[in-house]
């Protein structure tokens, strides 16, 4: 029998490949086993196909915006979102209020200022519950 990867499941939904591969390798040493996808619809497939544990969403996806894939994401699932974006904090409040967003990050990061705190998956429940 084939051995399972027991490692927490990331998908990054990001049409920026060179941030997705950078994240991806910040990652895995973290203890996640990452996936990628470059357009919202991509990244909705992927979801109906194998439930990640954390996703990482860019706001500014071409085909369909993040707020968008958040939104179908959010018919179907509460796994807990970072949100990707370039906007200022207030902005980031009031267009993702309600959806569900876990913890945003600004636009063009390094992968070391993701909230690494937060990446515990110790404190995704809390997310959740919020």
């Amino acid at each position: 029998m084939p051995a399972t990867d027991a490692r927490p499941k990331l998908l990054i939904i990001d049409d920026d490949r060179e941030l997705c591969s950078m994240l991806a390798e910040y990652l895995s040493p973290e203890g996640f086993a990452a996936q990628t996808a470059g357009t919202g619809p991509l990244g909705l497939e992927h979801l109906a196909r194998e439930a990640p544990d954390l996703v990482v969403l860019d706001v500014m996806l071409p085909e369909l915006s993040g707020f968008e894939v958040l939104r179908r994401i959010r018919t179907t699932s509460r796994v807990p979102v970072i949100m990707l974006t370039g906007c200022q904090p207030a902005a980031r409040r009031d267009r993702g209020g309600g959806s569900g967003i876990a913890g945003p990050a600004g636009g063009k990061m390094e992968p070391e200022e993701l909230p690494m705190d937060f990446i515990q998956p110790t404190s995704w429940a809390d997310a959740l519950s919020a």
